[in-house]
């Protein structure tokens, strides 16, 4: 598969001079397959060439390879690079005084999936991330600033599994995003994270409810300028609907239904219980 994409842009407000920007892309992309119909060999390889008027020209790839080692049973591995241009509203925000540079960064992932009856699946993944010049933003100078170099690695495990008349599924994801130079956690990034969601249909009546856990994270206190440590977050949604026609449908969500106040970010308030129906 081969594809081309020209994009032009501009950006202006009542404060700052006309801002354009030309990106020139090329992808290509190829998927094979190999060995037996019960064991099969599954690769992918994609390849990405932008020239940014901006930022200059980045070659970007990424190669996959997957294998069902027995019946329910599928062993993977990738590698990929990635370049990301900072938006125009990030170099409104960028000190005029310091350039603002693309950010490349590396990552892989190894993993083992098992699949069964009824759509029962369960996926373990470990990943490992290498970012430089990462765009990020300083809330204390209120700026957009580049991180020279920043890491991450962890480990991500995912579930989905029918339980009566619906199903269960479930996300967790262990990480430790840091600055590499100088070993300092990431803001506003949690170690821990963690998803449970139940889905059923039930006499016309489709159904779901979904727990959210986010761990501690650090980040920065809005009076002081100082570090702290925004405490874990958990939250829980629920929301129903039913088809009337097949042109009309009513709904209602209820998001945060304990009514939280821990926010998600230091200094905001969190967004507190609400109901609506459509």
């Amino acid at each position: 598969q081969l594809g081309a994409e020209a994009k032009r842009e501009r950006f202006s407000d009542s404060g700052t001079p006309e801002r354009t920007r030309n990106t020139d892309s090329l992808r290509a992309a190829w998927l094979g397959r190999f060995g037996t119909d019960t064991q099969p060999l599954q690769v992918q390889a994609n390849l990405r060439s932008d020239r940014s008027s901006a930022y200059g020209q980045a070659t970007t790839g990424l190669l996959a390879v997957a294998y069902t080692v027995s019946p329910g049973w599928k062993a993977s591995a990738q590698a990929s690079t990635g370049f990301s241009a900072p938006s125009f509203l990030d170099e409104l925000y960028a000190n005029p005084a310091t350039e603002l540079r693309a950010e490349y960064s590396r990552q892989g992932e190894l993993a083992a999936q098992w699949s069964g009856a009824g759509g029962a699946l369960a996926r373990v993944a470990v990943f490992v991330q290498r970012q430089r010049d990462r765009i990020s933003f300083d809330p204390v100078t209120f700026e957009t600033v580049n991180i020279a170099r920043a890491k991450n690695q962890g480990l991500e495990l995912m579930a989905l599994w029918p339980l009566g008349p619906g199903r269960v599924g479930a996300e967790a994801t262990l990480q430790d995003p840091r600055d590499a130079d100088s070993g300092v956690a990431l803001k506003r990034r949690a170690r821990q994270s963690l998803a449970l969601n139940y889905s059923a249909a039930l006499a016309g009546w489709q159904g779901v409810a979904a727990l959210r856990y986010t761990g501690e994270r650090l980040d920065t206190d809005p009076v002081t300028f100082g570090d702290v440590v925004n405490p874990a977050r958990t939250t829980l949604d629920m929301a129903i609907h039913r088809q009337l026609t097949p042109t009309w449908r009513i709904s209602a969500k209820l998001d945060n239904v304990a009514d939280s106040e821990v926010p998600e970010v230091a200094g905001y308030t969190a967004a507190p219980r609400s109901l609506l129906v459509t």
